[in-house]
């Protein structure tokens, strides 16, 4: 670990007759559309986004299921913010902010800058980084082995730096079966369950890292994924097109229990399930019903 250099903290002392300053932190989708805004409404602004990784786009890179490429081609966008503004943008990677103890937390081993010294640095600082790690829940047993957070699987199947030591396939190669249960029922959650389920056929093509593919490539071919939900399928958050994707994988199947189904139709939820994509939705879930009853 580095502070930052104090010749490095002197180049960003403001003067009155130079252009103005913005620091973003993070490199994901919300700082470079912050950086790109801010350029493009302001004609002499100089924006340095900011990011604990060498490389940028976070989410974008570090986020997005590897068997979507069509999300991650946001990137071009934000790679043309840089080439469009190259005498005005700048990208500062591998620089921890915050305070030096959670740069140890967090193993980096990088330059390490306070907020406070951004603010006297910069006339502005955005922060856009989200969530640097998994939420704890606080429930029993979620901290037994097998039980891993999304956050995290999804970081070692991406191969985020600090998700690079996870074994979270670990002891499951060489099982009849494998069962697992997915917690929540957004996006990220049939992400998981998607790459759980998939054939090699999926996943090999991607830029997944090549150590999870061989990982994933050793479950059983026998698996069942349950995705678990605290509401009805009104309240999920997943897309249809998700959902689509489940029901289309090779040598796979989705079911939906009926009974499950018509437990969360409450009177509030049948009322707020009249908009058109969610009408799209839950039709495309009682399809699948119909479908899960006639293959019975």
């Amino acid at each position: 670990m580095a502070l930052l250099p104090r010749r490095a903290a002197r180049a960003f002392a403001t003067a009155s007759s130079r252009p103005p300053r913005v620091a973003v932190v993070g490199s994901g989708p919300g700082g470079f559309y912050t950086a790109k805004y801010l350029l493009r409404a302001v004609p002499d602004l100089r924006v340095t986004v900011i990011d604990r990784w060498p490389a940028p786009f976070g989410l974008v890179r570090f986020g997005v299921a590897p068997d979507h490429p069509e999300v991650k081609a946001v990137g071009d966008d934000f790679e043309s913010v840089a080439r469009d503004h190259a005498d005005r943008f700048s990208f500062a990677g591998d620089v921890f902010v915050g305070h030096p103890t959670d740069a140890l937390r967090a193993d980096h081993d990088g330059p390490v800058v306070g907020l406070p010294a951004l603010r006297q640095a910069f006339d502005a600082v955005v922060v856009a980084c989200g969530a640097a790690g998994a939420r704890e829940l606080g429930l029993p047993g979620e901290d037994l082995e097998g039980v891993v957070a999304a956050r995290d699987f999804v970081g070692w199947y991406n191969a985020e730096p600090s998700h690079a030591f996870l074994e979270p396939l670990a002891g499951l190669a060489g099982r009849d079966r494998l069962n697992a249960a997915v917690v929540g029922q957004g996006n990220v959650a049939l992400d998981c369950a998607r790459v759980l389920a998939a054939p090699p056929s999926l996943i090999e093509p991607t830029d997944m890292t090549r150590r999870a593919v061989a990982a994933l490539g050793e479950l059983p071919q026998k698996r069942r994924v349950d995705v678990l939900g605290r509401r009805g399928a009104t309240q999920a958050a997943f897309t249809l097109k998700e959902c689509r994707e489940l029901a289309n994988l090779d040598g796979g199947a989705l079911v939906v229990d009926e009974a499950e189904l018509l437990a969360g139709d409450t009177a509030a939820s049948l009322e707020e399930g009249t908009t058109r994509p969610l009408t799209r939705r839950r039709k495309f879930l009682d399809d699948v019903v119909k479908k899960s009853a006639s293959a019975e």
